[in-house]
């Protein structure tokens, strides 16, 4: 797939189910990060919009990427979710001193843009 809008909304749809399906199994150990139906849907929608932007994203930049095909993809998820989430987590840790909301962000970024960058990388060749 050669439209990178589209990889990119598609690899974001797929990392966010990927995600909620994470909060849901952390709700069965006691550990509900994600407590309303809504947050999952809205999460959803956003990695979609993101996921387009960033699919646009990766296509002017890949080939400075390393790496080829999903591993390319997989190390822009990763710069990604290093860029966005880490940057978040510290700010909501630190100084809004919520940390549970931290590592919230932090996991489930990891679980969205990892899953997002090694799916975007198999669908934009």
């Amino acid at each position: 797939m050669k439209n990178s809008i589209v990889a990119g909304a598609v690899a974001g749809l797929v990392g966010a189910v990927v995600a909620v399906i994470f909060g849901i199994l952390l709700c069965f150990v006691g550990w509900c990060p994600m407590p309303t139906s809504y947050s999952s849907v809205v999460m959803i929608i956003i990695s979609i919009i993101f996921g387009a932007i960033f699919g646009r994203i990766y296509e002017m930049i890949q080939r400075s990427i390393p790496g080829k095909g999903s591993m390319k993809g997989l190390n822009f998820g990763l710069l990604i979710w290093l860029i966005c989430n880490i940057a978040a987590g510290a700010y909501v840790g630190l100084v809004v001193n919520e940390v549970s909301t931290a590592i919230g962000l932090i996991s489930f970024g990891f679980f969205t843009w990892i899953v997002y960058g090694y799916v975007l990388g198999i669908l934009y060749k």
